[in-house]
């Protein structure tokens, strides 16, 4: 096995060859000055890209090779992506207090752990599936050697935690059909939303051709994270289902898949040399930015819509305190196309999405409560 203390020469030796590999994707970055999506595209600024990646990776080494253990696990939980899940099922379970005067607590607890659990589930599809990939950009577990030749994780391994993972979730579900005493009718409707996230959740990283790989995975973020999660979580809660509860789970939808839109604006100058067709590179730079703009935008008009259709007290409309942030991020994101200032925007998005949604959550229970 080799010592620990050749990281530092391995660290040593990596800093001088950071453009090694580079050729093929400045080649693409010249051929791509005709390409009406790719206009303004440079080769610097796709060896940006490149530097900042392998700069990244010396990072990722380095904190595994501190706590290992603890950078494994935290790796599979992700908690970053655990925001969006408990965000969806949260705004699920306050929209049910509309109909009903209290809520199952139990249902909502057991809720929060089938969202974690599935997340957990797509966090390790995602690691199962880096060796299918066919980027050398997608850092993974199971295919990253923190030593040469040692990888941190075998796909095995990977593969038995996801089985593991699905039985657990099975339990999870059996668990909620019982505790919420959901008759025959809602056992089917139940079971096949759990079949539909499930499918999109492998299928968004498992595969021949990916859904991440397509404008299919914006797709199916905005039908998981939106449309299912929020009104599966108030389904379980009331046992029906009224249309006008689709527009805060649009608006939200339309939330998460601005912060998938933002990685892969990040990542599309090393996307398209490896024949991903996500929206991001299908629109090109600039496209993809309005289309940032406009899924904000459309946000804010479904929650205000909502509030509308249920004539909701002033205060209702206090998500809007997001609208700085959103500049903010609208401002940066136009101004600065460079890796680096895009991935710093992730902690911004998932903040937009908090404060937004959050607020939203909050008004609605307290005006629902200022009602009673």
């Amino acid at each position: 096995m080799t010592e620990k203390n050749t990281f530092t020469e391995v660290e040593e030796n990596i800093n001088p060859t950071l453009d090694d590999g580079i050729g093929d994707i400045a080649d693409l970055a010249d051929k791509s000055k005709t390409d009406i999506l790719f206009g303004n595209l440079k080769p610097s600024t796709v060896r940006e890209a490149y530097r900042d990646e392998r700069a990244w990776r010396q990072k990722y080494r380095m904190a595994y090779l501190k706590h290992p253990r603890l950078f494994v696990l935290y790796q599979i939980i992700n908690p970053y992506s655990q925001v969006k899940t408990f965000l969806a099922i949260l705004l699920g379970t306050s929209l049910a207090l509309l109909t009903r005067s209290e809520i199952n607590w139990l249902v909502f607890v057991l809720c929060l752990v089938l969202g974690f659990l599935l997340q957990v589930f797509a966090n390790l599809c995602k690691e199962y599936s880096s060796e299918d990939l066919g980027t050398k950009y997608e850092c993974r577990i199971c295919e990253f050697e923190a030593y040469p030749g040692e990888k941190i994780i075998t796909r095995r391994r990977v593969l038995q935690f996801i089985k593991l993972n699905f039985i657990l979730i099975i339990a999870a579900c059996v668990a909620l059909i019982f505790v919420a005493q959901l008759n025959l009718g809602s056992i089917l409707v139940f079971s096949g939303l759990i079949i539909v996230i499930l499918n999109l959740l492998s299928r968004y990283s498992i595969g021949k051709n990916p859904y991440n790989f397509t404008v299919l995975g914006e797709l199916s973020y905005f039908l998981v994270y939106g449309v299912v999660m929020v009104d599966a979580s108030f389904y379980l809660q009331v046992h029906d289902f009224d249309t006008y509860l689709l527009f805060p789970a649009l608006a939200f939808g339309f939330l998460c898949v601005a912060t998938l839109n933002l990685f892969n604006m990040r990542d599309s100058y090393v996307a398209r040399a490896y024949h991903k067709d996500n929206l991001a590179v299908v629109l090109g730079t600039k496209a993809s930015r309005l289309f940032q703009t406009l899924f904000y935008i459309l946000a804010l008009i479904f929650y205000s819509y909502f509030n509308t259709v249920i004539a909701a007290p002033w205060f209702a409309y206090l998500f809007f305190i997001s609208l700085p942030l959103i500049a903010f991020h609208l401002y940066v994101i136009h101004t600065d196309a460079s890796t680096k200032a895009l991935n710093n925007q992730k902690y911004i998005a998932n903040l937009i999405n908090f404060v937004t949604t959050g607020t939203f959550i909050v008004t609605t229970v307290i005006a629902i409560y200022a009602w009673q």
